[in-house]
């Protein structure tokens, strides 16, 4: 059996996503204050367990209620790990949605959409989750699904 505290993994509101021996999780600092996608290896040497240090976190920090991250890949190959940062959903203000290289989050965003707000996705919706079908990203938005 494996633990994490508050000060190895802060409050988390969503599930983590995996790839590839790698665990992404999207946290929020208690207070609510903003903290990155950070990432951690599993089963490193059939342990069974998560690392005990992140391995990879991404530059740009999450508000609440933090990210609930999703993968898209070919197989072992070409992992992109996808983040809402829906911290803007009590203004009822736009979501942005992040691309990470999924072998490497630290190194930054491969994309972000959008660019400026009046591009927006639609208005933030706490806990939704990028979902990619079909060579697509939906995004669920206040009243709309953005593809």
């Amino acid at each position: 059996m494996q633990e994490f505290g508050p000060s190895t993994l802060p409050g988390v509101w969503g599930m983590p996503a995996y790839w590839n021996g790698n665990i992404y999780w999207g946290a929020v600092q208690e207070g609510f204050s903003f903290y990155p996608l950070i990432a951690y290896s599993f089963n490193a040497g059939g342990s069974g367990l998560l690392s005990n240090n992140s391995t990879s976190a991404s530059t740009h920090a999450y508000g609440y209620s933090g990210p609930t991250p999703s993968v898209s890949a070919n197989g072992n190959s070409g992992g992109i790990v996808w983040a809402l940062d829906n911290s803007s959903w009590a203004a009822n203000c736009c979501q942005v949605l992040y691309a990470y290289d999924a072998t490497k989050p630290r190194n930054g965003v491969i994309q972000h959409y959008p660019e400026q707000c009046s591009d927006s996705l639609g208005g933030a919706v706490k806990f939704t989750v990028p979902t990619v079908a079909n060579g697509g990203v939906y995004v669920g938005g206040q009243g709309l699904v953005t593809l």
